[in-house]
C-alpha cells in the first residue's frame, strides 16, 4: 500500500513538473521536451535571465517617474489653490483698515462708509442699501 502512495506522489510530481515546463516553453510537446529543441530552450532560458535585471530596472525607473509626476501634480494643485485664493482676495478685498473719519463718513482702504448720526450702520443695512456704502 505504501508503494502505491509513493507511486501516486511521484506521478503527481511528474505532472506538476510537466505542466511547469509547458508553461515555460510554449508550443508543442516536442518544443517542450524533445532533445532537438534543447539548444533553443537553453537560449530562451538565458535570454530570460538577461532580461530580468532589465525589467527590474525598468519597473524601478517607472516607479520613480510616477512618484515625480505625483509630486509635481501636488505642487501644481497647491499653486492653483494659492492663485485662486489670491484672485478671490483681489475680487473682494473687504473693507481694509480704517484710514480716517469725517463727520458721518468713515474712510477705509477699499470702502467709504456712511453712518447716521456718527454711528456706523450694521453690516446688514449697508449691504441692503448700496447707496450707503460706496466701493472705491
Amino acid at each position: 500500500m505504501e508503494a502505491v502512495r509513493v507511486l501516486v506522489l511521484m506521478m503527481v510530481a511528474a505532472g506538476i513538473w510537466a505542466t511547469w515546463q509547458r508553461s515555460l516553453f510554449p508550443g508543442t510537446w516536442a518544443h517542450t521536451f524533445h532533445t532537438a529543441h534543447a539548444e533553443e530552450r537553453g537560449l530562451l532560458t538565458q535570454a530570460r535571465r538577461q532580461l530580468r535585471p532589465v525589467d527590474k530596472d525598468q519597473r524601478q525607473a517607472e516607479k520613480e517617474a510616477a512618484g515625480q509626476v505625483k509630486a509635481e501634480k501636488e505642487k501644481y494643485e497647491q499653486r492653483v489653490g494659492r492663485l485662486k485664493r489670491e484672485v478671490a482676495l483681489l475680487r473682494d478685498p473687504g473693507r481694509g483698515t480704517e484710514l480716517g473719519r469725517l463727520g458721518g463718513l468713515v474712510l477705509y482702504e477699499h470702502v467709504v462708509a456712511a453712518s447716521l448720526e456718527g454711528r456706523l450702520l450694521p453690516a446688514r443695512a449697508r449691504k441692503s442699501c448700496p447707496a450707503i456704502e460706496q466701493r472705491s
